[in-house]
């Protein structure tokens, strides 16, 4: 209901979600990493990944990064049947809007390029197409939700939804701070206060997160891997320490030597940016 960008997800419950899987190498890596991070973090977990050099190299990393993703629970079969439908191969996720009344949600894809090493000519060109402004600021918005009620293009959940094409339109740097604006926009009068101390908590944890890569990531790429932040928009619910921030969207995750620069590089320009519209 909530989602603003990325591939489908299926609610599953009231606490999770099912992402559907590509049925290619990107869905097979995108599981790969999630039970990555399970086989660092659980030891009583078996999986065949937990012996693999490479995650044991990366062990550092990969529980720095446990708090910054979503809790995973495996994978559904071909068979499952969920309300009744077949559904292909699933990611099993908590709900990252679980506990949030009005959920406003901003999706980031991140880093200055969307395509990997081995991309044909003609898919690098594509993707550079669509946002060429990416290898300048490192990211780009993918869309926002925002809970706005009193705004006539809000829908009648009393949502203002801003979806890929929006972002897509930012082509500058006050672009994308007068999005930023409009999207930590908390409907609560004249507190500014409050969005202020949201928005210096927020980037107090996308700091900690930028130091766990620049610190401990020398061998995984993050390819078009996004950020998702999420805040409480109704005002009597809304407080600056309730946001979630966290990395979603790990299709084209790779082992990559030196880490990911780029991605750091995305999290340097919106750290700068949020600091700019306090």
């Amino acid at each position: 209901k909530h989602q603003v960008g990325g591939h489908p997800m299926l609610s599953y419950g009231s606490d999770h979600v099912l992402k559907l899987m590509k049925d290619d190498d990107r869905g097979f890596r995108e599981i790969l990493f999630y039970e990555a991070l399970r086989s660092v973090t659980d030891e009583t977990h078996t999986g065949v990944l937990v012996n693999d050099f490479r995650i044991k190299r990366n062990s550092r990393l990969l529980r720095a990064l446990t708090p910054f993703t979503p809790n995973y629970y495996g994978i559904t079969s071909d068979d499952s049947s969920i309300e009744n439908s077949v559904l292909p191969t699933s990611i099993i996720l908590s709900n990252l809007t679980a506990g949030y009344q009005k959920p406003c949600v901003l999706d980031i894809k991140m880093g200055q390029n969307t395509y990997e090493p081995d991309a044909t000519p003609a898919k690098k060109e594509s993707q550079e197409n669509k946002y060429p402004e990416q290898r300048i600021f490192g990211f780009r918005v993918v869309g926002m939700n925002v809970y706005d009620p009193s705004h006539a293009e809000s829908n009648q959940d009393g949502f203002r939804t801003f979806d890929k094409n929006f972002g897509r339109q930012l082509r500058s740097s006050h672009d994308i701070q007068n999005a930023l604006s409009v999207y930590f926009d908390l409907q609560i009068g004249n507190e500014k206060k409050r969005t202020n101390l949201l928005i210096q908590n927020l980037v107090q944890q996308l700091e900690m997160l930028r130091m766990h890569l620049a610190d401990c990531n020398d061998g995984i790429a993050f390819i078009a891997s996004s950020i998702l932040i999420i805040y409480e928009g109704d005002a009597l619910l809304c407080t600056p320490e309730n946001f979630t921030v966290k990395m979603i969207d790990f299709a084209h995750v790779r082992y990559s030597s030196g880490g990911d620069l780029s991605y750091i590089y995305g999290l340097d320009t919106i750290i700068t940016m949020l600091k700019t519209i306090l």
